[in-house]
């Protein structure tokens, strides 16, 4: 596992090339807004809300708002990798 905790400044973006495959992330909204898109699948979520999703593919969390934005991020990886 890795955990971290990523404060995103307004309209800033965090591009992921994909993990090993199997890999998801779970994200909770600490404050404010973003986006999330995995591949095809977007969501958009605010502060307390919870999302979990493939990881193995190109993914993103985008702040598009004008507020910054702090959201709690636990990476799980599948046995045998990191």
């Amino acid at each position: 596992l890795e955990i971290y905790l990523v404060s995103f400044d307004p309209n800033a973006a965090l591009k992921s090339e994909p993990h090993y495959e199997g890999s998801q992330e779970f994200l909770t909204i600490i404050k404010g807004a973003v986006s999330v898109a995995a591949g095809d699948n977007t969501a958009k979520l605010k502060k307390g809300d919870f999302i979990i999703y493939n990881c193995d593919i190109p993914h993103e969390i985008v702040n598009d708002s004008p507020q910054p934005a702090v959201v709690h991020m636990v990476v799980r990886y599948q046995d045998g990798h990191r």
